[in-house]
């Protein structure tokens, strides 16, 4: 994962960490451990997390599958 990016792209559309848990529906305190990358985000809070942030496909690999996913 690069959560560094992750953190760039919440940054970039003004957002926090409990703004963004909300938006995806988990408590702040488990975003937070999950964008310092001592958890793992689950597929739905990805899902979610990629509407939230608008974030294309290829941002999504980047971000959360090292690039190894192409698309169909």
């Amino acid at each position: 994962m690069n959560l560094k990016l992750l953190k760039i792209k919440r940054l970039e559309k003004e957002l926090s960490q409990k703004q963004l848990a909300k938006m995806i529906g988990v408590h702040e305190l488990t975003y937070s451990r999950k964008e310092r990358g001592e958890r793992e985000f689950t597929r739905t809070e990805i899902d979610n997390l990629a509407r939230a942030l608008d974030l294309s496909n290829d941002e999504v690999n980047k971000i959360f599958f090292d690039s190894r996913i192409t698309n169909c």
